[in-house]
């Protein structure tokens, strides 16, 4: 959620806690903490999407609880690790 009169956007809790109030609901938090070794972020990629068991995860989308902005990138801090398993191009 970006705040027009602070120009920025909210960070993780406080954007959450809005969505909460209005009834609005967020996709599954996969993982909280401290950032994981690499073989263990690979492993929340794969497998079984957590909203529907039919499908399989496309990746999942890294953020940090606290808004961050990378000077170099010219961006927020928000990353995405696709999944092995998801393919777009499937025919």
């Amino acid at each position: 959620i970006y705040d027009i009169n602070n120009k920025k956007f909210l960070d993780y809790d406080d954007m959450k806690k809005i969505l909460n109030d209005l009834g609005l609901s967020l996709v599954p938090e996969l993982y909280r903490g401290l950032w994981l070794n690499k073989d263990r972020m690979y492993e929340l990629a794969e497998g079984k999407s957590n909203l529907s068991k039919k499908c399989i995860k496309e990746g999942f989308v890294l953020k940090p609880t606290k808004e961050r902005w990378d000077s170099k990138m010219e961006g927020r801090m928000i990353l995405k690790l696709k999944g092995k398993e998801f393919n777009l191009n499937k025919h």
